[in-house]
């Protein structure tokens, strides 16, 4: 993919390649890929397939790595940055899975969320202030929960 499709969009998500050339313009977007599969020139999971969690299906051996489908092949930029920034193993396996540069710059730079909800932890934070009952003990009609 020696042409310009690392800064064109497809369905509204780039795909960015920096092994490409970006000086080339002429470029159609349709030709662009639109899944790392496409991306990859057959399949990202190159790599280490033993208890993986981007690989899937019935035909997969998770001892010997045989068999099953890559979900990265399958995959846009959007939809892996998502799992890879909520999943911690997903991330780990990424790094085992694939030799291809962008997929494991996005390993390393993609930020971890919060395994904690932001309103749970203020719910959890608001019910442990001045010895409170916990919120949803208060409408449930239960006595307050003493910790």
């Amino acid at each position: 993919m020696a042409d310009s499709c690392d800064s064109k969009t497809s369905s509204g998500v780039t795909i960015v390649d920096p092994s490409t050339d970006p000086g080339d313009s002429t470029t159609n977007p349709e030709d662009c890929p639109t899944t790392f599969g496409e991306l990859c020139g057959g399949t990202c999971c190159n790599g280490d397939r033993r208890h993986n969690v981007w690989i899937e299906g019935e035909t997969y051996n998770p001892e010997t790595g045989e068999g099953g489908i890559c979900m990265l092949d399958n995959l846009n930029e959007a939809q892996v940055i998502d799992i890879i920034s909520r999943d911690p193993i997903a991330r780990r396996d990424l790094k085992k899975i694939t030799t291809h540069p962008y997929l494991l710059q996005l390993a390393e730079t993609v930020p971890a969320l919060s395994s904690t909800e932001e309103s749970d932890a203020l719910m959890k934070e608001s019910g442990q202030r001045l010895g409170a009952p916990a919120f949803y003990a208060q409408f449930r009609g239960q006595p307050p929960f003493v910790s």
